[in-house]
C-alpha cells in the first residue's frame, strides 16, 4: 500500500482543479484498490479520499465521476465500510439521487451504492432519516421503475418487513411498494418474490398492524389484472388464507382499529374476475352475496361502494344465477336501483309497480354521487336482462319508471348512454326463441366486426359531448398543455 507521503500526494491531485488527465489517473488508482479486500480495508483508513471521490462526483468529466462512482459501488459492498461511508460520503449520494436531472445517471451508479448499504441489517436505524429516502424518491419516478426491478426493489420488501424499523420509514417504504405496484412492468418481479406476497397476507389479516391499508392497495394493484389476478390468488390459498376471510374483514367494521380497509372492496372486485371467487361469492349456502349488497349505499368510502358494486357487477357474468338473484332469497334488485332513485313524483300506479323499498321516496332523495359507480349499477342490471327471466322480473317491477327519471336528470354522456342501453332492453321486443339468453348468442364474426366499429364510433362521440361539456366556448382554449412543477 500507499507510504503516508504517497498518499498525501495522491490526496492532492483528488481535487475539482487539478489538470484531468492527472485527476483521471489518481481516480483510476482509487478503483483499483477498491476493487480488492486490501484495498477497502486501506481506504477505510483513509475517510479523505471517501470524501474526495464524493466532491468529484460533481466534476466536469463523465470518465471522472464514473471512475469515482464505481469506487463508492466496490467499498459499499464490503460491509467494513458502511460506517465510514454513512459518515462522510453517503448524505453526498442522498443529494444526488433527490436531484431529478440526475435519475438516470443514477441508474448505473450511484443509487447501487445505497442498495448495497440498506441490505445491511445493522444499518437500518442510520437510514431511517436519511439513506433510504433516497430509494424512496426513486421510485416515484416511473422511469426508474426497470432499474429498479433489479435492485432497489428488494430493499424496499426487505425494509418493510422488518418489525424494528420506524413507523415513518415503513409508511414510506409501503408508499414506494404502492408506486412501483401501480406499474404494470412491475407486477410479475413483485409476484415472483418469494416473501413478498406471504408477507402482504400476514399483515393484511393483523388487526393491529397498522399499515393495512397500504397492503389492500397494493394488492388491489396486482390484481387488476387476469393473469396477476390468479397469482395472488394462488398465494392467498398457499398461506390458508380463504375468500371467507377476505370477506369477513370486509363486512366487519372496526376490524383493525388504526386502518380503514376501504380497498378490500376493490380487491375482492378484482379476484372476482376469477370463475373460482364468484362461485364462492354466489354459493347459496354461504349467503356472501346478502352480506354484500347493503354496501351499495356505503356513505363512509366511494372506494369500498364502488369495490362491491363491481364485485356484484362481476358475480352477474354468471347468468345461470340470474334467477336467484332476483329472487327472495336475496334480492338484489333494490340495492342496485335505489342509489339510482331520486325524489322526482310518480304517480301511484307507478309506485306500486315498484320494489317496496323504492315506492313514495322522500323529497330530498339523492343519487348516487359517483358517475363511475352510476354506471356500474346500470351495467350489472343490463347484465340481469340478458336473461329472459332478468329481463321478465325487471319488466314487471317497473324498473322503466325509475330509469327514465334517471336519464333526465343523468349529465355524464357515458352514464347516459349506459342507461340509454338498460332502458332500449326493458321497452324492447323479446328475442327470438333461439336467442333468450343474450350472454351465450354466437355473433358472427363479420357483425362483431361492425358492432365493435359502432362502439368506437360511440365511444369517441362520448369523448367529444364530454369535451363540448367541459370546454363550451372552445374559442378560449389554450394551445399547449399546463403543467404543474
Amino acid at each position: 500500500m500507499l507510504s503516508e507521503v504517497e498518499a498525501k500526494e495522491l490526496l492532492s491531485f483528488l481535487t475539482l482543479d487539478t489538470r484531468p488527465d492527472v485527476k483521471g489517473q489518481a481516480t483510476e488508482y482509487i478503483l483499483g484498490l477498491s476493487g480488492n479486500r486490501d484495498g477497502c480495508r486501506y481506504l477505510q483508513t483513509k475517510p479523505d479520499f471517501l470524501k474526495a471521490l464524493v466532491t468529484l462526483t460533481t466534476d466536469p468529466s463523465i470518465a471522472i465521476v464514473k471512475d469515482c462512482y464505481h469506487s463508492l459501488i466496490n467499498l459499499s459492498a464490503d460491509e467494513t465500510m458502511h460506517q465510514p461511508l454513512i459518515k462522510d460520503c453517503y448524505h453526498s449520494l442522498i443529494n444526488l439521487s433527490a436531484d431529478e436531472t440526475m435519475h438516470q445517471p443514477l441508474i448505473k451508479d450511484c443509487y447501487h451504492s445505497l442498495i448495497n448499504l440498506s441490505a445491511d441489517e445493522t444499518m437500518h436505524q442510520p437510514l431511517i432519516k436519511d439513506c433510504y429516502h433516497s430509494l424512496i424518491n426513486l421510485s416515484a419516478d416511473e422511469t426508474m421503475h426497470q432499474p429498479l426491478i433489479k435492485d432497489c426493489y428488494h430493499s424496499l420488501i426487505n425494509l418493510s418487513a422488518d418489525e424494528t424499523m420506524h413507523q415513518p420509514l415503513i409508511k414510506d417504504c409501503y408508499h414506494s411498494l404502492i408506486n412501483l405496484s401501480a406499474d404494470e412492468t412491475m407486477h410479475q418481479p413483485l409476484i415472483k418474490d418469494s416473501d413478498f406476497l406471504p408477507m402482504l397476507f400476514k399483515n393484511l389479516l393483523d388487526p393491529e398492524f397498522m399499515f393495512a391499508d397500504r397492503i389492500c392497495t397494493i394488492l388491489t394493484n396486482l390484481s387488476r389484472h387476469v393473469k396477476t389476478c390468479k397469482e395472488v390468488f394462488k398465494a392467498m390459498q398457499k398461506q390458508e388464507i380463504d375468500l371467507a376471510q377476505i370477506v369477513d374483514i370486509c363486512c366487519t367494521e372496526g376490524y383493525n382499529k388504526q386502518a380503514s380497509l376501504h380497498y378490500l372492496g376493490p380487491l375482492l372486485s378484482n379476484l372476482t374476475q376469477l370463475p373460482e371467487t364468484r362461485h364462492f361469492i354466489l354459493d347459496k349456502e354461504r349467503c356472501v352475496v346478502q352480506r354484500l349488497l347493503p354496501y351499495t349505499q356505503y356513505q363512509a368510502s366511494t372506494i369500498r361502494r364502488g369495490g362491491v358494486i363491481g364485485t356484484l357487477r362481476n358475480c352477474c357474468f354468471d347468468h345461470a344465477h340470474h334467477e336467484w338473484l332476483l329472487s327472495d332469497a336475496v334480492d338484489i334488485l333494490p340495492f342496485l336501483l335505489l342509489p339510482l332513485a331520486g325524489p322526482e313524483e310518480m304517480s301511484d300506479e307507478e309506485n306500486e309497480g315498484l320494489p317496496v323499498d323504492l315506492q313514495y321516496l322522500p323529497e330530498d332523495k339523492e343519487r348516487e354521487e359517483d358517475p363511475d359507480i352510476r354506471k356500474m349499477l346500470i351495467e350489472t342490471m343490463i347484465l340481469l336482462t340478458a336473461t329472459k327471466v332478468g329481463r321478465q322480473i325487471l319488466k314487471a317491477k317497473n324498473v322503466y319508471a325509475i330509469m327514465r327519471e334517471f336519464h333526465n336528470w343523468e349529465k355524464e354522456p357515458h352514464v347516459a348512454t349506459a342507461c340509454e342501453k338498460l332502458i332500449q332492453v326493458l321497452i324492447g321486443d323479446e328475442p327470438e326463441p333461439d336467442m333468450e339468453n343474450l350472454l351465450e348468442v354466437e355473433i358472427p364474426e363479420d357483425v362483431e366486426v361492425k358492432l365493435k366499429d359502432m362502439d368506437a364510433k360511440e365511444q369517441e362521440q362520448l369523448e367529444k359531448d364530454q369535451e363540448d361539456l367541459l370546454n363550451p366556448d372552445k374559442s378560449q382554449q389554450c394551445a399547449g398543455i399546463v403543467r404543474m412543477m
